[in-house]
This record gives C-alpha cells, sequence and structure tokens, in this order.
C-alpha cells in the first residue's frame, strides 16, 4: 500500500433550495420563473500520492495533497411564451432573461514527505498532517465571483409538416478573482428543420453555437475563459402513435 492509513478522505455536502413558478394568462400566453439557490462544500481532504522510486530503487517518495472548497450558487429563469398563429404557420414563441451568480473559494496544500517509503517493508506514520490546518506559505488558494447575465429568444414554427426552430442568445459575464476583473460577452445561435410523417419518423437537421463560463483559474491565478462550441447534427427521430417508444439515429 503506497498510501498512508487514516489519509484519502473526501467529504462533500450539498444543499439547494428553489422553487418552480408558471402563471398562464389564457390566449396562450405563459410565464415561467425558475429559481435555485445552492451551497456545496468540500471538508479539508487529504490524499497521499506517489512521486517516484529512488535510485535504491526500494525508498518511494511521497507526497501530500490536501484541499478544501466552498461555493455558492444562485440562478433565475425568466421566461414568456406565446402561441399564435400567422397564416398556415403556428408559432411558439419564447423569449427570457436569466441570471446566475457563484462564489467560489478553493485552499490547497501541498508537501513532500520528510521519509520515504520502503516499498518491500513499509513503516507508516510518518507523513506531515496537514488537515484541516493550511500554511499560508504553502497554499494555493482562490477566491472567485462570478456573474452571469443571459437575454434569449427563440421561435418554433410548425408549417404543415415541417417544424423550424430558429434561436439566439445573449451572455454577458463578469469575473472577479483574486484582486482582477474578467469580462466575457457571446452571442449564439440554433437553427434546426425537421419533418414529420404520418408512420412517426422524422428526419432533422440542425445548427448551433455554446457559450459556457467556467468557475476557476489557472494555475496563475487567472479566470479560465468561457468553454465555447459549434455544433451540427442530422438524423431520424421514430415515435410510432402510442408514445411508448422513442427511437433516435443521429
Amino acid at each position: 500500500f503506497t498510501g498512508e492509513p487514516g489519509f484519502n478522505n473526501y467529504d462533500k455536502t450539498m444543499a439547494s433550495l428553489g422553487w418552480e413558478y408558471f402563471h398562464d394568462f389564457g390566449g396562450g400566453t405563459t410565464f415561467r420563473q425558475n429559481l435555485r439557490y445552492g451551497e456545496t462544500t468540500i471538508d479539508p481532504s487529504t490524499s497521499v500520492g506517489a512521486f517516484g522510486l529512488l535510485a535504491d530503487q526500494r525508498t518511494l517518495f511521497r507526497y501530500l495533497w490536501s484541499t478544501q472548497e466552498d461555493e455558492k450558487t444562485f440562478g433565475v429563469d425568466n421566461n414568456l411564451q406565446w402561441r399564435f398563429s400567422t397564416g398556415r404557420a403556428e408559432h411558439t414563441l419564447l423569449t427570457g432573461l436569466d441570471y446566475r451568480r457563484s462564489r467560489y473559494s478553493y485552499d490547497s496544500n501541498f508537501v513532500f514527505a520528510a521519509t520515504g517509503l520502503d516499498v518491500f517493508n513499509p513503516v507508516y506514520g510518518t507523513m506531515p498532517d496537514l488537515a484541516p490546518h493550511f500554511d499560508p506559505a504553502t497554499t494555493a488558494s482562490t477566491r472567485q465571483t462570478q456573474s452571469q447575465l443571459g437575454l434569449y429568444v427563440q421561435d418554433q414554427i410548425k408549417l404543415d409538416r415541417w417544424v423550424f426552430t430558429v434561436g439566439g442568445r445573449q451572455d454577458w459575464v463578469g469575473t472577479d478573482s483574486n484582486g482582477g476583473h474578467q469580462s466575457d460577452d457571446k452571442f449564439s445561435a440554433r437553427v434546426g428543420v425537421n419533418y414529420v410523417f404520418d408512420n412517426g419518423l422524422a428526419p432533422y437537421v440542425g445548427w448551433s453555437q455554446s457559450f459556457q463560463a467556467t468557475v476557476g483559474t489557472d494555475f496563475f491565478g487567472n479566470a479560465f475563459v468561457p468553454t465555447t462550441g459549434e455544433q451540427i447534427g442530422a438524423g431520424l427521430k421514430y415515435q410510432p402513435a402510442s408514445g411508448k417508444v422513442l427511437a433516435t439515429l443521429a
């Protein structure tokens, strides 16, 4: 056993509270609000790792890594939906505004063991005890607050057997990390088309962009840039009239 008895512990606690609100104004107009507040705490946890064998090929050089984390998040999404017709086309128009905020703290400590471990005759009990006491001289710390505001709109248009989906979203993100500030903004879009046959078959094709703010920092304490993506997809869906089966080939 190259670890250390009594170490390699991990204790994570999560709690959240929220609500879902819905109101029907009539005439095809509805309002929804989803809200959630959550907290996540990782108690001081420690793990022992192997850094490598020394020149004698039997003494293992080991290290102790200890971390603790805390995150508080808040998110709320408000949207309005309208159902209406223009000629033969049936529209489901959705527009909304959402807001997210997170506060994140992270501390880690890394030290080497003063005494190596003889892998053929191991004697344990020589590792330093860092948890729950973090040494400021060897601790890496992150303090980060991130806010994200998003405005989006989407229209789903049904015309005979055709279904068209067109949507767009604008995001603004502000991140404060260890005394520095970073601003990011991005517009992302999506377009999709599918055709619905009477027998339950529905071929489709779609293109979409994504934007996701990322919590955390790099090795130098700088905030991560948001993750962006682009996706092109095509496929065939099948669902019989019973609705008990759904198959997708993509």
